[in-house]
């Protein structure tokens, strides 16, 4: 995980879309706008006319999927919408205000900024973005929806800062593992991660809320391990405790960092 760029993570995923067809059988990986390699502004506009998911003659627009990460995001010298900036890209996106505050209310929890306007944890987005030709000749690149994801610092996706930092430290101790995410997963108990350098695979959880419904789900995991002899390693973050020692590890080079 630690040897992750943007440019490998955007590699690898197009190379799963590239195995997809949508909207009548059409590729999804040639649907998107990746930024790999540097995305001119009028190599914008080319894929944004040439492999549209939607067009509107009447309006002179294309609609178009874009994916990378969002290091940036400032008001307008109008106030009226907001300046988005994607890694690896030249254009910028803008958010009518209206969109932009339906978007901050549904993902309040990644769509976080400092007072630079920088995302306050790393981020991945997958936009639908429409491209707009004015009557004055301006081309705009106008944001119409917007699906973060939270990643770590490794570009590993994750759910909550508690869950950043046990990746975080997972990567810094060279343990081999995975995150299961839920639209690839199949197994029941969902674990945070997996320890893979364990002599058998170790399931991780971090326990970041206090909720009935959530204490309810802890339980049926701690049972369902029990269960299924499934070595379980547990973080009670939401309850103060400090991140317990990782189990040993049977690969050489991470026991070598503990």
């Amino acid at each position: 995980a630690g040897a992750r760029s943007p440019y490998r993570v955007s590699q690898w995923l197009w190379s799963i879309a590239s195995k997809c067809n949508v909207l009548r059988g059409r590729n999804l990986a040639k649907l998107i706008l990746w930024p790999t390699g540097g995305v001119s502004f009028e190599a914008a506009i080319q894929h944004m006319e040439s492999s549209p998911i939607s067009t509107d003659p009447k309006r002179g627009s294309s609609e178009a999927l874009v994916f990378g990460q969002l290091v940036q995001a400032s008001p307008s010298t109008t106030g009226k919408s907001e300046m988005l900036k994607i890694a690896g890209m030249a254009p910028q996106f803008v958010s009518p205000s209206e969109i932009w505050g339906k978007l901050i209310a549904s993902h309040s929890l990644a769509l976080t900024f400092d007072d630079t306007g920088r995302p306050k944890r790393p981020l991945l987005v997958l936009a639908t973005v429409r491209l707009v030709r004015t009557t004055g000749g301006r081309v705009l690149f106008v944001v119409q929806n917007l699906a973060p994801q939270i990643i770590t610092d490794h570009f590993i996706p994750v759910d909550s800062s508690y869950e950043s930092l046990c990746a975080n430290y997972l990567v810094a101790s060279g343990r081999v593992f995975t995150k299961p995410l839920r639209y690839d997963s199949a197994d029941e108990m969902f674990p945070d991660f997996v320890l893979f350098d364990t002599p058998q695979p170790t399931h991780c959880e971090v326990w970041g809320l206090t909720s009935p419904e959530y204490r309810a789900r802890k339980e049926e995991k701690r049972r369902l391990c029990q269960e299924k002899a499934i070595p379980l390693w547990e973080w009670d973050a939401a309850a103060g405790e400090e991140m317990p020692p990782l189990p040993t590890s049977t690969n050489s080079k991470a026991a070598e960092q503990r």
